[in-house]
């Protein structure tokens, strides 16, 4: 059986503290996840129930206003995991001509144009952004799935700051979260010249793949941002039953984070 989910969505929307006798509203939020797919479109997990899958995929979708999936293989398929009032946007096919993904959107929240793609052959996937508006102002989300192959993980981890730097300040927006599977632990040296260039926050750092058992494995997937530019008050690993997810739907387990205005 598949865990049951609190609506992070409700949650945020009725959330109220009492303070010196009066009510007083909880900052507004909007919910930010990420999910890498497992190949989504070619049968993966092998003989796992697709159209389970795509649903479960799409519950968990329906408690952020915004998801972020990695390894789209089908582009046509983003359509069949978006919630009831949600919108979908997705990049081109991205890598070589053995192995292709593109990035998927999934949101309810409000944003601007289209899906603008950060062009470098020193990555096998170049991240893709979309403007998104917080609430009170925009911020870059910014779609990424790093090499996982130690040598161009390497690589393309140490220049994610020309990444950072990219989206920072294009449309005059200089909030960025970028977000996905990095195949890399938080805490990496690597990182470093991202953390340089202000991006400094990197989290979580909780296991998130899964081995061909279910169990945790390694944590790779995260959210990095400027902390002095975007305010984020949590981030967090989905609690899905990882045997059941890693036999029916992933190798990975997706991550939110608040983002608060």
């Amino acid at each position: 059986m598949r865990l049951a989910r609190i609506s992070r969505m409700t949650m945020v929307w009725t959330a109220c503290a009492v303070v010196a006798g009066a009510i007083t509203t909880a900052p507004a939020a909007i919910w930010l996840g990420s999910q890498n797919c497992l190949r989504l479109g070619q049968n993966h997990p092998t003989g796992a129930d697709q159209t389970n899958k795509k649903n479960q995929l799409k519950a968990n979708f329906a408690a952020n206003n915004m998801s972020l999936l990695q390894e789209v293989m089908v582009t046509s398929e983003v359509a069949n995991v978006k919630p009831s009032g949600y919108y979908t946007k997705v990049s081109g096919l991205k890598g070589t001509s053995s192995y292709s993904e593109a990035y998927g959107f999934v949101y309810n929240a409000t944003v601007s144009g289209g899906i603008v793609d950060y062009s470098s052959s020193s990555f096998s996937r170049p991240p893709s952004g979309l403007l998104t508006w917080s609430g009170t102002a925009y911020f870059w989300a910014v779609n990424y799935h790093a090499a996982f192959d130690a040598t161009p993980n390497a690589t393309e981890i140490q220049l994610l700051n020309g990444v950072y730097t990219y989206y920072k300040g294009r449309s005059s927006v200089n909030s960025v979260i970028i977000a996905g599977d990095f195949n890399r632990t938080a805490t990496s040296s690597y990182f470093n010249n991202l953390k340089n260039a202000g991006c400094s926050s990197i989290s979580p750092n909780s296991a998130t793949s899964l081995n061909s058992s279910g169990g945790y494995a390694n944590p790779y997937d995260h959210f990095a941002w400027n902390p002095s530019l975007t305010s984020i008050t949590g981030t967090y690993r989905e609690e899905n039953e990882p045997v059941y997810w890693r036999n029916n739907v992933s190798d990975h387990v997706g991550v939110y984070a608040r983002v608060i205005y």
